[in-house]
């Protein structure tokens, strides 16, 4: 089973480190193409919404991928959709750069925020659960199948720019 799961991580990763070409944007070019972000995003990609994610020192590579895949449909959000329409390639490299190179600003949520909806029924997050999290995340769960996250998002949750996965650190749930 342990073969069959590093197979498909490995898999994994060539095809997402295949799938999108990469290019170098201009941050400098970004930041003037990322003010109709800033309502959901942040002005400099942090995000103070829940529901809209960070954005900032999030990698390039996979930056560039979710915007194209917004634009082309393959993810679909009518909104974001609408959002990158008329972004061309050079557009969406300038604006991941400009993300990329902001830094992450960590919050610790306030006590309210601590408490999430799960459709009609309010959960508390225990410390139980953040301890179980963080065992998930660290080492996966061989019963069920499911990998380490450290394998994909690093071991501090900062993403593989070589491989295209995202960084974790800095995202709130919702």
């Amino acid at each position: 089973m342990k073969k069959v799961i590093t197979a498909v991580a490995v898999a994994l990763a060539f095809s997402a480190a295949t799938n999108v070409t990469h290019a170098a944007g201009n941050p400098q070019k970004g930041k003037a193409l990322s003010a109709s972000c800033a309502g959901c995003h942040g002005a400099d990609g942090n995000s103070t919404n829940a529901h809209h994610p960070t954005l900032a020192g999030q990698n390039e590579r996979y930056l560039t991928k979710q915007i194209t895949d917004f634009k082309d449909g393959s993810r679909a959000s009518s909104v974001m959709s609408a959002m990158v329409n008329a972004l061309d390639d050079p557009a969406i490299a300038d604006l991941s750069a400009f993300y990329a190179a902001q830094p992450l600003k960590l919050t610790k949520p306030a006590a309210d925020e601590e408490r999430f909806l799960d459709e009609d029924e309010e959960i508390e997050i225990t410390q139980e659960m953040i301890n179980d999290g963080l065992k998930l995340y660290l080492h996966g769960n061989a019963e069920s199948g499911v990998p380490a996250c450290t394998g994909c998002h690093g071991s501090d949750a900062e993403g593989n720019e070589a491989a295209g996965f995202p960084a974790l650190k800095g995202q709130q749930g919702a």
